[in-house]
């Protein structure tokens, strides 16, 4: 007999725990195990093991799949005070939660219970005032947590408040599920240390990395969990026809060509402005206007400033790039780039000795 666990969606998608510790739809590397009692038994386990991956999941859509009949039977997860799916029994959320946002961010004082809003920066004892952020993802919850308790401005308005005491609520149970009893053992609470914001900042960092390397370590000898199920990665599509870094460089090539004309286009324009126009201004001031061939003039005249307005426009494009682009530099940059070139150099002697002997030459 071999059985499988299985999370059957809303939408109806069967997502299967595999042998890397995570959740599939694939096919392919399902954990098994050879009697439903061991799989019930160790499920509590992995609850506790993999948080983010459990707590955001309907208890009630747990199944198991047994592999020789082909069908699916309803599991429930064991109750333990660890359990963060485990609803306490005097708790009672005040308000509906129909929009799967079950987590908030909260924190106990003296006063009761206060939750975070994230618009208004500040925390808010009435749960069911709107401003209360939830969030659907708990890694998303956690994360904002983390970042609360960094934050020295949000500290500064309750100055008796501890910084790290902050934590994820499940709304749907009323349990904590961020950070976990290993994590919240893990440091120093911060009332047994005097200076209170540089110590709290540092138990915070260190608490941090503390949870970090811890599954670190334990995944240490086990392969890393990589999946493509959620992959949201989207590749933009470009048109390499249009655009490749051979047409860009020609581009780049001719504007620096370009600009290696800047002063003579600046000569031009200024001989335009000073010297041909003022020719055309004291022709009309020196000459009797019955003797001028208005018409031939006029002509000359439009024909010189459109020669000039071509000078003129291209000697502004010319000046507004060379004094926002340093050419020079990029042009160094570019030249230095080892990518840029057909040529690799290895690192370490020995290591290269090693591995030209291993390429295929030709004879």
């Amino acid at each position: 007999m071999s059985v499988e666990l299985v999370y059957k969606s809303i939408k109806g998608n069967n997502y299967y725990w595999t042998t890397e510790s995570h959740f599939t739809r694939k096919k392919e590397n399902h954990y098994q195990w050879e009697r439903i009692t061991e799989l019930t038994a160790i499920l509590p386990k992995l609850v506790s093991d993999y948080p983010n991956l459990f707590t955001s999941k309907n208890i009630e859509r747990f199944y198991v799949y047994d592999v020789d009949k082909d069908n699916y039977a309803s599991i429930e997860l064991a109750s333990t005070t660890s359990d963060p799916q485990t609803k306490d029994s005097n708790y009672s959320c005040p308000i509906k939660l129909n929009n799967g946002k079950y987590y908030a961010i909260a924190i106990d004082t003296k006063e009761g219970r206060f939750f975070f809003s994230t618009s208004k920066s500040k925390f808010i004892k009435d749960l069911t005032d709107e401003n209360i952020r939830r969030w659907k993802e708990l890694d998303k919850a956690s994360a904002t947590a983390n970042s609360i308790r960094l934050n020295k401005k949000i500290w500064n308005k309750y100055p008796g408040w501890n910084p790290l005491s902050n934590y994820v609520i499940n709304l749907k149970t009323g349990k904590a599920v961020w950070p976990n009893e290993e994590f919240k053992n893990g440091f120093v609470p911060i009332e047994k240390n005097p200076d209170s914001v540089n110590s709290a900042l540092i138990l915070m960092l260190l608490a941090q990395l503390t949870e970090q390397l811890t599954i670190h370590f334990k995944a240490a000898n086990s392969i890393p969990t990589i999946d493509n199920d959620n992959d949201q990665t989207i590749i933009p599509e470009i048109d390499l026809e249009q655009y490749n870094a051979q047409k860009v460089y020609e581009a780049f090539k001719y504007l620096t060509m370009a600009l290696s004309q800047q002063v003579k286009v600046n000569q031009a324009l200024k001989a335009y402005d000073n010297g041909i126009l003022q020719d055309y201004l004291h022709t009309v001031e020196v000459t009797d206007i019955e003797q001028l061939d208005t018409i031939r003039f006029v002509r000359q005249l439009q024909k010189s400033r459109k020669a000039r307005r071509q000078i003129k426009d291209l000697a502004l494009l010319l000046n507004t790039i060379s004094k926002n682009m340093n050419i020079e530099k990029i042009l160094k940059s570019l030249g230095q780039n080892p990518s840029l070139k057909n040529q690799y150099h290895y690192r370490n002697h020995e290591t290269g000795k090693i591995l030209l002997t291993q390429l295929n030459k030709t004879e």
